[in-house]
């Protein structure tokens, strides 16, 4: 089985170079917008720079009412307040706001032309793995047998997230979020009478979030849709496959849960509903063809315990060699609002109870 689950990884590989393609192609567009900002934010530093040296302070923070009437500021102070009733503030917001809406339109172009790519690969890396599986089955026969899907059965996942929903509702969230965290990072500077450099360094900060938000869609929905794809390639030939395994990457990466799910069989019609950023792939299994895998927990087993921990936490490790837990008792399922169903590693809180995991910790807590 090691050639097919190599080959599997080795697809899952080029998924990974064509989406960091797309991922450069968007953080070069992500800093250029954010030079223009820049360009604003300093025309906002020097307009507070401005008032400071004719003598404002930083007043108290009044926030902003639009429509109503005009708050006074005690005399000498300046605020937020103040500042929305000049036209540098308003600028910025307002370039911040136009900046996310085009980018959010590339990230959207260059994650569907991904999905495209991913589930074209898909169906071509599915044909190779079932007839590497037959083969590794002693039954070459099959090959001819193999049901290839319509490009069109696959393809109306395009522009597709994990729940379903367009992507360009995952991308407008994304715009939202991050110039509501930029709004308050900048009125958070003004109000604490932050420096210059600080406040460009908080805006970036709340800017950036945008971008690496857009580039966990991107990836995680182009691994989806070659999921996807490859699942429905092996749905269509149910009469020769009996499902398909969970292989991870199983080197110090790989999460505890992805772990514990190494090696398990699912059937044709279960998705693999992993994290984000996984990096687990579908296998083929011939029907009638045993396969024998080291498991998950047998891979655990052997790690050592420092690498144990650094899987699970000092405490739920130092309870997993006690014999009180096993490694599949921290795989949790949950549901997201934008991820859809999705895997994610159990707290030992979860899986003890609050008491026993607080004993846990205490036990393996450093002595002072």
């Amino acid at each position: 089985m090691s050639r097919l689950f190599d080959t599997a990884r080795r697809f899952r590989a080029a998924l990974l170079r064509r989406e960091r393609a797309a991922a450069s192609e968007m953080v070069r567009a992500y800093a250029a917008s954010w030079r223009r900002l820049r360009n604003r934010l300093e025309e906002l530093e020097a307009q507070i720079a401005q008032a400071q040296a004719s003598g404002l302070t930083v007043g108290p923070f009044t926030p902003r009412q639009p429509g109503g009437p005009v708050i006074a500021q005690p005399p000498g102070t300046f605020s937020i307040s103040w500042i929305y009733r000049r036209d540098r503030l308003l600028a910025l917001l307002g370039q911040v706001e136009r900046e996310l809406l085009e980018f959010a339109a590339l990230a959207q172009e260059l994650t569907e032309a991904g999905q495209l790519q991913a589930v074209r690969a898909a169906q071509a890396n599915a044909a190779v793995l079932m007839r590497e599986a037959a083969r590794i089955a002693g039954a070459p026969e099959l090959i001819a047998a193999f049901n290839y899907l319509p490009s069109a059965a696959v393809e109306e996942m395009v522009g597709l997230s994990s729940t379903g929903s367009p992507l360009r509702e995952l991308f407008d969230a994304m715009v939202a979020r991050t110039g509501q965290g930029v709004r308050e990072a900048l009125e958070t500077a003004v109000a604490s009478g932050t420096g210059p450099r600080e406040t460009a360094r908080l805006l970036r900060a709340a800017y950036g979030l945008g971008l690496t938000r857009a580039l966990t869609i991107a990836r995680t929905e182009q691994i989806r849709a070659y999921r996807e794809a490859s699942r429905r390639t092996y749905e269509a030939n149910g009469d020769i496959l009996a499902g398909w395994m969970w292989v991870s990457a199983a080197d110090e990466r790989t999460c505890a849960a992805c772990l514990a799910l190494h090696g398990t069989v699912h059937r044709l019609d279960e998705r693999i509903e992993s994290h984000p950023n996984c990096r687990c792939v579908m296998v083929p299994l011939v029907k009638d063809a045993p396969v024998e895998v080291e498991s998950g927990e047998e891979l655990f087993a052997r790690l050592s315990p420092a690498q144990q921990d650094a899987k699970l936490g000092k405490a739920a490790a130092a309870a997993y060699r006690a014999g009180l837990v096993r490694l599949a008792d921290f795989v949790g399922a949950r549901d997201d609002p934008d991820w859809g169903r999705h895997t994610y590693v159990r707290s030992l809180r979860e899986v003890l109870g609050v008491d026993e995991a607080l004993r846990w910790i205490r036990a393996t807590r450093p002595r002072q």
